[in-house]
C-alpha cells in the first residue's frame, strides 16, 4: 500500500511540475487567473463527478464539508498562485511554493499545539535567505508577484494540514469532486469582480491539461498518497516540484536559468531538506 502511495506522490509531484510550464503557455496565449480557475475547476470537476457520482456523495453532509473546506483552501492557494506566476517567474513560482512545507510546522504549532523542533527556527533563516535571493531585484524592490506567491505558500500549507483530516474520512474520489467544483464556483465568483470575464479561443491544450491532470488527477493522488506514506515523506516527495518546474522552464521553454535562482532555489530546498531530516536509529 505504501509503495503505491508513494508512486502516486511521484507522479503528483511531476504532474504538478509540468503544471507551471502549462499555466504560462495559457496566460500567454490570453488566459487571465479566475477565468483559468474556473476551467481547471469545473472541468477537473466534471471528470471527478463522473468517476464519484454513484457515491451520492452530495447527500453526504461530512463529505460536502470536507471537500468544500478543501475547495476553498484549494482556490485561495491557486489564485495566489496564477497571479502571483503571472507577474514572476516559473522558477519563483516553483520554489517560493515550496515554503508551504516550512509553514506547516508553524501552523500546527498555532492550531494543534504541535512542538516545532529547534531545525525548523534554521530552516526558517534559510528559507527567508533563499526567498529574498530569489524576489529581490537590482533596485532592493520585492516583486508584487512573488508577496501573492507567499500567500500561496501559506494557503497551501493549510490545505496539506486539513489533507490529513480529509483522508481519514476515506472518500478521496468524492472530496476531489467537491474540491474542484468549489474552486470552479468561486473563479467564476470573482471573475466579475476582478473584471477577468474573457474566455480566450486559443491555448485550449494547456487548460485541458491543467484541468485534467495538474488539478483532478493529481489531486486525487495527493489525497490518496498522504493518507497512506508518513507526511515527513509525502511532503519532501511533493517539494520536488519545484526542481521539475524550473528544469521544464529551462528545457522546454529555453528560459534561462539566472545564478540568484540556482543560489536562491538552493537555499530553499536546503531549508525544506532540514525540515525533512529524521536523523536515523540504528538496531543493538
Amino acid at each position: 500500500m505504501e509503495k503505491k502511495a508513494t508512486i502516486s506522490l511521484v507522479i503528483t509531484t511531476i504532474l504538478w511540475g509540468l503544471g507551471f510550464i502549462f499555466v504560462d503557455q495559457a496566460l500567454s496565449a490570453g488566459w487571465q487567473p479566475f477565468p483559468l480557475l474556473m476551467m481547471r475547476g469545473f472541468i477537473g470537476g466534471a471528470f471527478m463527478f463522473f468517476l464519484s457520482f454513484k457515491k451520492k456523495w452530495y447527500k453526504n453532509k461530512t463529505t460536502l464539508t470536507l471537500g468544500i473546506t478543501n475547495g476553498v483552501l484549494f482556490f485561495l492557494g491557486f489564485a495566489f498562485q496564477t497571479t502571483g506566476q503571472e507577474l514572476s517567474s516559473i522558477p519563483n513560482t516553483a520554489f517560493i511554493t515550496t515554503l508551504n512545507v516550512l509553514f506547516v510546522p508553524f501552523i500546527s504549532r498555532i492550531f494543534l499545539k504541535r512542538h516545532i523542533q529547534n531545525k525548523i527556527y534554521f530552516a526558517g533563516i534559510l528559507a527567508l535567505l533563499g526567498t529574498a535571493v530569489l524576489s529581490f531585484n537590482e533596485s532592493l524592490s520585492f516583486h508584487t508577484g512573488d508577496i501573492l506567491l507567499i500567500l500561496c505558500a501559506l494557503f497551501f500549507a493549510l490545505q496539506i494540514i486539513y489533507n490529513e483530516k480529509c483522508g481519514a474520512h476515506g472518500d478521496p474520489l468524492s472530496i476531489t469532486c467537491i474540491q474542484l467544483l468549489t474552486m470552479g464556483t468561486l473563479s467564476l465568483i470573482c471573475m466579475p469582480i476582478f473584471q477577468q470575464t474573457t474566455i480566450p479561443s486559443n491555448g485550449w491544450e494547456s487548460v485541458l491539461y491543467l484541468a485534467l491532470f495538474s488539478s483532478a488527477i493529481a489531486s486525487l493522488l495527493q489525497l490518496y498518497g498522504q493518507t497512506h506514506v508518513e507526511p515527513s515523506r509525502a511532503s519532501l516527495i511533493l517539494t520536488m516540484e519545484a526542481v521539475i518546474g524550473t528544469l521544464a522552464s529551462t528545457i522546454i521553454l529555453s528560459q534561462p536559468l539566472e545564478p540568484s535562482t540556482i543560489l536562491g532555489g538552493a537555499l530553499m530546498l536546503s531549508a525544506v531538506l532540514i525540515v525533512e531530516y529524521k536523523r536515523p536509529t540504528f538496531a543493538t
